[in-house]
């Protein structure tokens, strides 16, 4: 009987493991750096809210980062966020087509924002490291 309960146990604990582990979610938590805040992503359309928690009831809130559908997609997992070095900015990756947006987070809202990475041209065939670092030095300017 104890040997059953404790693969009945187990199998629980793999379950909610796997589960979390899953890309496969509709919405998805990221953590920041800021202990307080939390960025959640809608994997299906690319819209992202901070999420801040706290002991204090009137510091809770859930505040618009990026409300902007990005894709029509209803795939779970279509979306995922990547963090930088710099704790308000993460990356924002369409895994389906390779879009990138830069995502910054922030108390203030005018400091908020959503901005796409695009390639210094169309055609990647065309990509070769001397154009990248033509484009490189213009944005550095």
């Amino acid at each position: 009987m104890k040997k059953l309960i404790c693969i009945l146990c187990l199998s629980v604990v793999c379950s909610v493991c796997l589960y979390a582990a899953s890309d496969d979610k509709h919405y998805n938590l990221y953590k920041t750096n800021n202990i307080y805040t939390f960025l959640k992503l809608d994997t299906r359309t690319g819209q992202i809210w901070q999420v801040h928690w706290s002991t204090e009831k009137d510091s809770r809130a859930v505040l618009p980062l990026s409300t902007e559908k990005l894709s029509s997609d209803s795939k779970d997992g279509r979306f995922a966020l990547f963090p930088t070095t710099n704790m308000y900015n993460f990356i924002l990756l369409d895994t389906t087509d390779g879009r990138t947006w830069q995502i910054q987070w922030s108390f203030k809202e005018e400091e908020r924002m959503i901005l796409p990475i695009k390639l210094p041209s169309n055609d990647i065939a065309e990509q070769t490291p001397s154009s990248w670092n033509d484009f490189l030095l213009r944005q550095n300017k």
